[in-house]
């Protein structure tokens, strides 16, 4: 079983243990394996919106079992795409053709999981495919608005941890307050924003 040393939360330690027990896959430990061996920061930081994804689940839908799973998977896969990208590419600024293979990830995620997770619900691969739309519609792949609730969620709790984790990329690391402003000037609900503002603190970034 794969060794999974990670102590992203004060008070919620079990975060790897609730990840694991709310994602019902025959493949999940080589599907953990594989984004966890492309980059490890990418495997925090896709802890940390699983994290996130269920504090909203719990908030906004009366902790349903169901609901929590479907999001706790499709968060934690959401950026599976990205470990068919060149290494180099989770360090540097990239450029306008670097951008056009990232603009991908999140359809070649859906490809991913589906062929590793039979029988994969398709909720799962719809969070996957629209985890970057947003809802002013100023996201990719498609640009649509996006208004399909689960995706919401885990498109929000997205944005919010990569605004408040350090990159190597980028000097400038938002505060909670700030991340939560840039949600609602997003188009996101000043509820999910409330939330995600104050379960911050919960979460070592």
């Amino acid at each position: 079983m794969l060794e999974l040393q990670v102590n992203l939360l004060r008070n919620h330690d079990n975060l790897v243990e609730c990840t694991l027990n709310n994602i019902y896959c025959p493949n999940r430990w080589l599907l953990f394996r594989k984004i966890r061996d492309w980059d490890t920061e990418l495997f925090s930081h896709s802890l940390r919106v699983a994290a996130y994804s269920r504090f909203l689940v719990q908030e906004l839908f009366n902790e349903d079992e169901e609901t929590e799973s479907i999001v706790t998977a499709g968060a934690f896969f959401h950026d599976i795409g990205k470990t068919t990208w060149p290494n180099k590419f989770s360090h540097k600024e990239l450029t306008e053709r670097d951008r056009e293979i990232v603009r991908c990830h999140p359809t070649t995620g859906t490809y991913i999981v589906e062929e590793l997770w039979p029988n994969v619900p398709i909720e799962i691969l719809t969070i996957i495919q629209e985890h970057h739309e947003r809802p002013n519609g100023q996201g990719y792949p498609t640009g649509k608005k996006l208004t399909n609730p689960l995706s919401l969620i885990v498109s929000a709790s997205d944005i919010f941890a990569a605004l408040t984790e350090p990159r190597r990329y980028r000097k400038v690391v938002y505060n909670a307050e700030a991340a939560a402003q840039e949600l609602v000037r997003q188009g996101y609900s000043t509820k999910v924003a409330e939330v995600l503002e104050k379960e911050y603190e919960s979460i070592i970034v």
